[in-house]
């Protein structure tokens, strides 16, 4: 294996752990700022929201020397955190709140303890045999 495919192993690793969190605690977020009562119905609610962050479609491919996260978000999404519309901290704040604070720091600083955790045996033994 070259350095590269290692390098673009850890970061689609930290990719998909980093989507995999963020739509944990944008459900989370939903599930206690939105639907709580329980009368989604009643209120006009259809739970498409709900239903998406539960199940998030996404997928994470190759753009050219680097990764591309895509995802199909329901249009209304972005509007849920605005102030006329509620301001219900579903999306920004968690959005970003995990990209930028927790993955981008794990990116920076875990790559060696990734490499050893997942190499370290491989590497040892490539040492050992110059």
């Amino acid at each position: 294996m070259d350095a590269q495919s290692i390098k673009l192993e850890y970061f689609l690793t930290q990719l998909q752990k980093g989507a995999k969190d963020v739509f944990a605690r944008q459900a989370q977020a939903a599930q206690s700022n939105i639907y709580s009562n329980g009368n989604d119905q009643e209120e006009g609610r259809s739970g498409i929201l709900r239903e998406y962050l539960e199940s998030p479609k996404y997928s994470i491919a190759t753009a050219g020397s680097g990764l591309q996260l895509i995802a199909t978000l329901p249009e209304y999404g972005r509007f849920v955190d605005m102030k006329a519309h509620g301001n219900r901290a579903v999306y920004n704040q968690h959005l970003f709140g995990q990209l930028y604070r927790e993955t981008l720091q794990d990116i920076k600083y875990e790559f060696r303890d990734w490499v050893k955790k997942n190499y370290g045996d491989s590497l040892r033994d490539l040492l050992n045999k110059t």
